[in-house]
C-alpha cells in the first residue's frame, strides 16, 4: 500500500531520533542495533531518487558521520567514513547534485575519510 506523503516525512523524522538514540547508547551493539533500523528507513527512501528529500539524505550523511566517530573503532574508521561517503554521492539525485549543504557534507565525509587514513595508516 502507498503511504501518503507525510508518512514519509514520519518516517525520516523517526529514523532521525533512532540515530541519534545510537549516539547515546549505552554500548556499541544497542548503538548498532538503533543505527541498523534507522539505516532500513533512511536506504529507503534514498532509493527512490524521484522523490527523495534533502533532510533524508543530510540526515544519513550526516547522523553516520557522528556514528563512525562514536562507535566505529579507530582503525576501521577511514572505511567506514568511505563507504558513507560513496553510498551518499550514489544517492543524491542530479536535482540535488549542486546542492551547497549536501556538497559540503560529501565533502565533509571525505575529509575526515582522509583524515582518519592518514593518523592512522
Amino acid at each position: 500500500a502507498l503511504l501518503p506523503p507525510t508518512s514519509r516525512q514520519v518516517e525520516t523524522a523517526t529514523a532521525h531520533l533512532l540515530l541519534k538514540k545510537a549516539l547515546v547508547a549505552s554500548n556499541a551493539s544497542a548503538a548498532s542495533e538503533l543505527a541498523d533500523e534507522s539505516l532500513k528507513i533512511l536506504r529507503a527512501h534514498m532509493a527512490d531518487q524521484s522523490n527523495v528529500s534533502l533532510h533524508a539524505l543530510h540526515i544519513f550523511g550526516s547522523q553516520m558521520q557522528a556514528f563512525v566517530w562514536r562507535w566505529v573503532p579507530t582503525v576501521e574508521r577511514a572505511k567506514r567514513f568511505r563507504e558513507v561517503h560513496d553510498e551518499l554521492s550514489r544517492a543524491i539525485p542530479e536535482h540535488f547534485s549542486s546542492h551547497p549543504e549536501l556538497r559540503s557534507l560529501v565533502a565533509s565525509l571525505k575529509r575526515a575519510e582522509l583524515e582518519t587514513t592518514v593518523h592512522h595508516a
